[in-house]
């Protein structure tokens, strides 16, 4: 990887890192319940990989409960709720083994 893309994947992953933060500081429990039922169903969306005619790689069906979580849950709780999909998606059935930069960087660009 060149300095510029290293440079570039550095700063989306600081980046993602002060919004985790953020995210994790601003928490506000408006339900746990209502919290945990989003995160369990949004996490079993991410395991499920759709393939789409015409598209090439996959589609998650996460992103329905994600945009529910923004309408329904806190910033923090969408945000870990994103958090946590992307890391099931970066590592579930996954055909290789993805380095942990690759995982920070997709985790980041979600959070």
């Amino acid at each position: 990887m060149g300095r510029k893309a290293s440079l570039y994947v550095d700063f989306v992953i600081a980046l993602g890192s002060a919004t985790l933060i953020l995210a994790a500081t601003s928490w506000e429990t408006v339900g746990p319940v209502r919290f945990l039922t989003f995160l369990v169903l949004a996490v079993i969306a991410a395991t499920m990989k759709v393939r789409l005619p015409g598209i090439e790689g996959t589609y998650s069906p996460d992103f329905l409960l994600l945009l529910l979580g923004i309408a329904e849950l806190g910033f923090g709780q969408t945000v870990i709720m994103a958090v946590c999909c992307a890391l099931v998606q970066c590592v579930w059935n996954a055909e290789r083994k993805p380095p942990v930069h690759q995982v920070a960087f997709n985790v980041a660009i979600c959070a």
